[in-house]
Order: C-alpha cells, then sequence, then structure tokens
C-alpha cells in the first residue's frame, strides 16, 4: 500500500497537462487526499460511521414535516438501508478514490468526499406504491447545485452540503413515514444535512397536523361519503362537529340520513361528552315526526338522562323543542314520579326549572303538586330552595297560593333552616295586594317565638323582613313580643338580635317607638362596652339629639 500511494504521490507531481490524471486539483490529488485518511484509527472512522448514521436517522419536524435541517426521516419499513456509511462502505470509498475511478471505470467528478445513494431503479423497486415511487424518482432526479449526479445513482455532494449545521441526537430513531397530499420540500432522504427541495413532504405515521388552524371535520367530503358510520361519528368530535354542520343545512335528506342511524342510539348519545351536541341538534332540526320518535324513545330512561352532567343538556334542548301536546304528555309522565330527586339533584334540577320556563303554568302542575307535598323537603335543600323561588316565579295565582299555604303552615321550620329562610323571605316580597291577607297570616304564624327566632343567625333575617312588610297591627305585636319580660338586654347584646331592634326602632310608629327608647335607657350605660349594644346606644343617642334640635327651634 505504500508503495502504491507513493507512486501516485509522483503521479501527482509530474503535472500533466491534460488535467485528466494529475495538477494540483485534479481527480488524483483528491484520490490521494482520500488514502491518506485511511491512516486514520479504525475507531475515528467508526465514530465518524456512527455520527454519520445518526444523521440519517432523524425523528421529524413538526413544522412541514421537516427536521431541523429540512431533510425528511427514513422509512423504516421499507428495504432501504438506512446504515449507509459503515466502515466497509468508507475503506470502498476510499480504495475508489485512490484508484482514480468509479464503479463504471470513469474518473471522479468531484474532488469532495463520496456518498453512496440508492440508485433510482432500486429505490422505485422498493417503494410499496405508484404515488411512493413518485416521490422517491423526485427525491433522485432532483435538480440541485449542490449535488452532482454521477453514474449508477451516486451523488457527489459539495461541501456545502456536507458542512451543514449540527444536528441534536437525543431523540434520534426511525419514524414510520407515509406520503403526505401536503406539499412541501425536503432534502435528500437519508442524509443528514442540506437543504435542497426535491420532493413533497414524507409525513410520519400518526403526526400532528401541519396546520393546526385547519378545522379538522373538514376531512369529511360528504355526508354520502359516511353512510353507514354516522353513529360511531356522534362520538367523536371532528366528526360530531362535521355531522351538526350538515344538519345547518336544514336539508331535509340529511336530517333523514342521520336521524336513521342514530335513532337507535339516541339514549347513549344524549349522555355522550360529545354525542349529546349532536342530539340536540338534531333535536332542533328534525321534524315533528321526528321528534315524537325521539321523546318516546328516551322517555323511559329520562330521568337517568336528566341527571348525568352531559344528558341534562339535551332533554332541556327536548324540552325547549317540544312542538305537540303528545311529546308534552310524554315528558310530563316520564318526569312526573320523580320531581323532588330531580330537584335535588345537581343536574337533573337544570331539567325542571327548564320546565317552568318553557311549558305552560297547567301542564307544571305536576311539578307544584310535587313540590306542595314535599315542601320542607325540597325548600330546605340547596338546589330546592332555588327551584322553590322559580316555582313562585312561573306559577298562576291559584298554584302560589298553593305554595304560600305550605310554607307557611311549615314556616317555624323554614325560617330556621339556612335555605329554607330564603324561601320564607322570596314569598314576603311579594306584593301583590292580592296574597296580602296571606302574608300578614304566615307573620302571624311566628307570634310567640319572636325573641326566639331574632337571636337565631337565619330566622333573624325573616324576622327583620317581617317587620318591613307587615301590616301596622302585626308589626306592633311584634315589637310588643321584644319589649316584654327580661328579654330586651339580652336582644341589645345579642350578635343577630341587635339587628332585630334597630329595625324595630326605623319602621315603629310614634307612640310605640318612644316606649321602646324608654325600655332602652335603662340599659345604655350597660351598652357601652359592648359591639353590638353601641350601635344602638349611639342610634338613640342621635335620635334624642335630633328631637332636642327640633324642639328648640320651634322655641
Amino acid at each position: 500500500m505504500g508503495m502504491m500511494e507513493d507512486g501516485i504521490e509522483k503521479m501527482g507531481g509530474m503535472g500533466m497537462a491534460n488535467g485528466t490524471v494529475g495538477g494540483a486539483n485534479g481527480p488524483l490529488a483528491a484520490a490521494v487526499a482520500a488514502s491518506k485518511n485511511r491512516r486514520r484509527p479504525n475507531n475515528e472512522i467508526i465514530n465518524n460511521s456512527m455520527n454519520n448514521q445518526q444523521k440519517i436517522i432523524r425523528p421529524m419536524s413538526h413544522n412541514n414535516n421537516l427536521n431541523n435541517n429540512g431533510l425528511s426521516a427514513p422509512n423504516s419499513n421499507n428495504s432501504m438501508n438506512n446504515n449507509y456509511l459503515d466502515q466497509t462502505t468508507l475503506q470502498q470509498q476510499s480504495a475508489m478514490a485512490s484508484s482514480g475511478l468509479q464503479q463504471g471505470g470513469s474518473p471522479l467528478q468531484q474532488p469532495s468526499t463520496v456518498l453512496p445513494q440508492p440508485n433510482q431503479t432500486s429505490l422505485q423497486q422498493q417503494s410499496s406504491s405508484p404515488l411512493q415511487q413518485q416521490s422517491a424518482s423526485m427525491i433522485l432526479s432532483s435538480g440541485s447545485s449542490s449535488a452532482s449526479p454521477t453514474p449508477n445513482g451516486i451523488s457527489a455532494l459539495s461541501p456545502t452540503m456536507m458542512n451543514s449545521q449540527s444536528i441534536d441526537h437525543q431523540n434520534s430513531h426511525s419514524i414510520p413515514l407515509s406520503l403526505s397530499n401536503t406539499p412541501g420540500a425536503v432534502g435528500v432522504v437519508g442524509l443528514g444535512g442540506g437543504s435542497e427541495p426535491v420532493s413533497p413532504a414524507l409525513t410520519p405515521v400518526g403526526s400532528p397536523r401541519l396546520n393546526s388552524s385547519v378545522d379538522p371535520s373538514n376531512r369529511f367530503s360528504s355526508i354520502d361519503s359516511i353512510i353507514g358510520q354516522i353513529y360511531p361519528l356522534c362520538k367523536d368530535q371532528h366528526g360530531c362537529r362535521f355531522l351538526q354542520k350538515k344538519l345547518e343545512e336544514q336539508s331535509p335528506r340529511i336530517v333523514d340520513i342521520i336521524f336513521n342511524e342514530v335513532s337507535e342510539h339516541m339514549v347513549e348519545l344524549m349522555t355522550d361528552p360529545f354525542g349529546n351536541y349532536l342530539c340536540q341538534k338534531l333535536l332542533e332540526h328534525c321534524s315533528d315526526k321526528q321528534r315524537l320518535m325521539i321523546v318516546e324513545k328516551v322517555a323511559s330512561d329520562l330521568v337517568t338522562i336528566s341527571q348525568n352532567m352531559h344528558g341534562t343538556r339535551a332533554v332541556q334542548k327536548m324540552i325547549e323543542y317540544l312542538s305537540s301536546s303528545s311529546q308534552i304528555k310524554l315528558i310530563i309522565n316520564a318526569l312526573r314520579s320523580s320531581v323532588v330527586t330531580l330537584i335535588q339533584d345537581l343536574n337533573g334540577n337544570h331539567v325542571i326549572q327548564r320546565c317552568l320556563n318553557r311549558l305552560t303554568p297547567q301542564d307544571n302542575q305536576f311539578i307544584y303538586d310535587a313540590v306542595a307535598s314535599h315542601c320542607v323537603e325540597v325548600a330546605t335543600h340547596r338546589h330546592g330552595c332555588c327551584v322553590m323561588q322559580r316555582c313562585i316565579d312561573h306559577a298562576s295565582d291559584k298554584q302560589k297560593l298553593q305554595l304560600i299555604k305550605e310554607i307557611t303552615a311549615q314556616v317555624m321550620v323554614l325560617v330556621q333552616d339556612p335555605y329554607g329562610n330564603y324561601v320564607v323571605q322570596y314569598v314576603l316580597d311579594l306584593s301583590h295586594d292580592a296574597y296580602k291577607d296571606w302574608l300578614n297570616g304566615l307573620v302571624r304564624k311566628m307570634l310567640g317565638n319572636i325573641v326566639e327566632l331574632s337571636r337565631q343567625k337565619f330566622s333573624s333575617n325573616v324576622i327583620e323582613k317581617c317587620l318591613h312588610v307587615a301590616d301596622g297591627p302585626t308589626r306592633a305585636l311584634m315589637i310588643q313580643e321584644l319589649m316584654e319580660g327580661d328579654s330586651l338586654l339580652m336582644l341589645l347584646q345579642d350578635p343577630f338580635a341587635n339587628y332585630v331592634i334597630q329595625t324595630a326602632l326605623n319602621v315603629s310608629e310614634i307612640p310605640q317607638h318612644t316606649r321602646l327608647v324608654e325600655c332602652i335607657k335603662p340599659h345604655l350605660a350597660s351598652l357601652r362596652n359592648t359591639p353590638y349594644g353601641k350601635r344602638i346606644q349611639n342610634k338613640i343617642l342621635k335620635e334624642r339629639d335630633i328631637t332636642e334640635k327640633t324642639r328648640n327651634k320651634k322655641h
């Protein structure tokens, strides 16, 4: 080997005029340089080979299906060998460079390092489809200025391509590829650097979409292309969105196609995270006959669906679009036996409230009957107290009186409850004259317990409300009860009852107001050091100053 190298060096020094063999820039000079590279230690050759292999096996980037250097990853499923640059290949290159000839026997065309590439014929044979063959053919037939074609499809790479930026190897591994219809420029397959545009993009199977702004539901071309697959698509986010868009076209044919495939699955779809939206849209655009069929299909499961976080929305939409008395009767019969259960449910209570909003008071009578029969159970529940107030809002006069009677009968229990007290206050706020007698009757129901109720957190609010809304005689009876016995000092110092006394001072008529102040004055000294009694003391002193000023003006 040494003799051959010495001979080559001598020939290079001859500098033959035709430039075919010798000269400083001739092919033999490149051959000498390549031959000298063989003197490097084997481990250095192996390391370079491994580095080049890592450049070849590169995960795809999410930007136009390219990696960081604009190169597409190889297809690990094809029979192409990705390990081009092993030690044997480098030795063959050096031998070829030493002889100054390619495999075809002609001189080398470029002085740069030669990397073997799969020839065009073999690549096309290995492609699994005509489209892949076309893409592979385009890869090798690129008119790049940085890579020069040589016989047998071997490209000689320029220093520009070989000296491209380094690649991060931490996640280097093979990814299955599939040909994408998305146009884009990629580099030469199997190389670790360069940015030569040569072919449409090769996209990893299962990779993210190229453009996140594109609506994925657009992948469905038409309703006819998914006939027979509509039911599973209802439970897919993008499929469901596509079907909703089709229903919005208000085409009877499309509505019929979708209805025929999903009508048997309405119970399941109404509780599905995505399917419930399709059900809502279908209920909106279907015919009365189809809507009746849907109601009949789900009636037996309507309570269960209403308690589901997704189903409650579909049931509310169903109630909103009820269009015939037969549909309404089916809904009423399905809900009648479970009104209280639904009222106390986190999701079901919205179904009852939608009935109150959309149905007539006569159709909602089944709700008022259930609420009146379970007044305490409903009014003392966190959701029930809200539904009870909505019942009062939407009730006819007869239905309101029905509820007032039941609330009055249970008023002592309700006013002391954290939720029930709000129901009583809501009734007391009814301003229609037709209810005045009933409201005064409700207030009188609490007489004899005013002191006790004034000292409790929830019921003290109700007593204050009663002092504002009760008629004169009833109000006077309440204030008189506050002044009797030895309870006044206790009320003045109580954290809740002191507000009742302040309200009594504000609403009482002059004769009774004077008596109340006179009853409080003996206790003013003891109120100075209490945070609650001090408010009443300041109030009385302020009133006394105002009275004296008024009296002085008269004189």
